[in-house]
């Protein structure tokens, strides 16, 4: 089923646009070498050695990689000591 469920990474091999970005759904390299470049944020940019582990070249979001709708609060806060 590819990387999530109905999606359909093999069509990326006929370079559908000249330049592909891998993003979301896995913060990981696809292993693909006809997809250029990864978002990750600092935290997988230090954990994972993106030079010699992932085939795409990474591009590191300075805070997080995770785009997060601000406008929804959770009724639950988590503190430090609750990490």
């Amino acid at each position: 089923d590819g990387f999530t469920t109905a999606s359909c990474p093999e069509i990326l091999s006929f370079q559908p646009a000249p330049l592909q970005i891998n993003y979301l759904g896995h913060f990981g390299t696809s292993g693909a070498s006809y997809i250029q470049y990864v978002v990750v944020d600092e935290t997988i940019a230090a954990e994972a050695d993106t030079k010699d582990k992932f085939t795409e070249k990474a591009l590191v979001m300075p805070s997080c990689a995770i785009v997060n709708d601000h406008m929804r609060y959770s009724s639950t806060v988590l503190e430090g000591k609750d990490f």
